[in-house]
């Protein structure tokens, strides 16, 4: 009778390493992120990633959000009249599958004026989520899309 023998391959621990590492690199890459937004801010040159180095207008920190949507831009306590402070269509992520989230750093301490503003050609938006924000002065607008949160605005 031949004699077999039976081979070992180590292959196993290099290989759940491997893929422990890739795993942890896709979910690093696909952290939702926070922005900050502050009306006394000098500008809107500050990377928006803490509130130190926050973005002057909505409208830019929006712009640093992942159109897939998924991120959270925190708005701190003011009243922000710009125009490049107004929530448009246009300005929020296009193909969110995840909501973006514009929250007030403090319930109800933040006062936007022409909050929200449309155009007819503006394409729909998904996924949108809007909380502790006081709007003034919103006329009527239209909206287009699905899955939006409003809550404990006034």
């Amino acid at each position: 009778m031949p004699s077999t023998t039976r081979r070992r391959t180590t292959l196993g621990l290099p290989l759940c390493l491997f893929v422990f590492v890739c795993a942890l690199l896709v979910a690093l890459g696909a952290r939702a992120a926070t922005f900050y937004v502050d009306d006394d801010a000098a500008n809107n040159n500050g990377d928006g990633l803490s509130a130190a180095t926050a973005k002057h207008n909505i409208t830019a920190a929006l712009a640093l959000c992942n159109p897939a949507g998924g991120d959270t831009v925190v708005i701190l306590d003011g009243t922000y009249a710009d125009p490049a402070d107004q929530i448009t269509l246009a300005s929020l992520p296009a193909n969110a599958t995840s909501y973006t989230t514009l929250k007030a750093q403090n319930r109800w301490k933040v006062q936007i004026f022409q909050a929200l503003a449309c155009s007819q050609d503006s394409a729909a938006r998904n996924y949108v989520a809007l909380d502790g924000l006081r709007f003034l002065a919103l006329g009527s607008h239209e909206f287009a899309g699905a899955h939006w949160k409003i809550q404990n605005c006034a």
